[in-house]
């Protein structure tokens, strides 16, 4: 049986379905929940951290394993005191926890619903320079199609139901091409060895360097996603600027995806709570 002072504790760990050492008292489990939403879950080890404080009034930080649905609320830790309660000198190995799980509104978790939780792949993976070159291949792609259905776009009206009935103007003794009894006496258009001069430019057509530009920025993009598939949920997170944060000295769940939770309680977070100590 060893002693030491409460303040001087720089850590604790809790464990699920173990009790304390004692001294003057009978052994206690390290974990105690209190409240409603403890029927749904409890986590398996809780950690603490010392944050500050003298005698018995030393302030902790616990840390677990909760769902997305879940989020500590008070905590204490208790430890025995050497010679009765209040004592600032505790027996080692005595203390427990004593914690509140509170039930998040399914309004204010961010799994909860598609506006919150929905992401499009190829989006939600890419940086600076993917969200460039999607930019890029966009407006190629643009260009490209509007290119295609310009021809069809400014195709002029026919006009041989307009001139049907309407006899061209003659000329004296038909003209030259003409010939008797004729109907039309107009000379034929004149003839161009070059065809490509006669013809109206088109303007700019789709070639092989475009088709090069966009299967070269396609296959980045491509290469991109599948780098990254293997990566976990919180991995992007934590890189992508977006991100969730914590926020102190409240208690808080951050961003990292732990996997799915029991029951449909939602994906499993690390959640913080705060709280004091005693001596009992």
């Amino acid at each position: 049986m060893t002693r030491i002072a409460l303040e001087s504790i720089p850590s604790l760990t809790f464990y699920k379905d173990t009790l304390t050492a004692a001294r003057r008292t009978n052994p206690i489990p390290q974990l105690v929940c209190v409240g409603k939403p403890c029927a749904l879950y409890q986590p398996d080890a809780v950690h603490c951290k010392n944050i500050g404080g003298s005698g018995t009034d030393v302030d902790w930080k616990c840390e677990a394993d909760l769902p997305s649905s879940l989020r500590f609320g008070r905590v204490e830790v208790s430890c025995e005191g050497w010679n009765g309660p209040g004592d600032p000198i505790v027996m080692k190995g005595s203390c427990s926890l004593e914690y509140n799980l509170v039930r998040i509104p399914d309004a204010l978790r961010d799994d909860s619903g598609w506006p919150r939780s929905y992401k499009i792949p190829w989006f939600s993976n890419l940086d600076k320079s993917g969200i460039f070159f999607m930019v890029v291949w966009v407006i190629v792609l643009a260009v490209v199609i509007y290119s295609f259905a310009k021809p069809f776009l400014h195709r002029k009206p026919s006009t041989t139901g307009a001139t049907r009935g309407t006899s061209p103007p003659s000329y004296p003794g038909g003209g030259a091409g003409g010939f008797p009894g004729s109907h039309y006496s107009s000379p034929p258009p004149p003839y161009t060895k070059d065809h490509s001069s006669a013809t109206p430019s088109d303007g700019w057509r789709p070639g092989l360097w475009t088709g090069v530009a966009l299967g070269a920025i396609g296959n980045h993009l491509l290469n991109r996603d599948s780098s990254r598939s293997g990566e976990y949920d919180w991995e992007r997170e934590r890189r992508s600027p977006f991100g969730s944060s914590r926020i102190r000295p409240v208690a808080s769940y951050d961003s990292q995806d732990r996997g799915e939770g029991p029951s449909n309680l939602g994906a499993m977070r690390t959640s913080s709570g705060y709280g004091g100590s005693s001596s009992r």
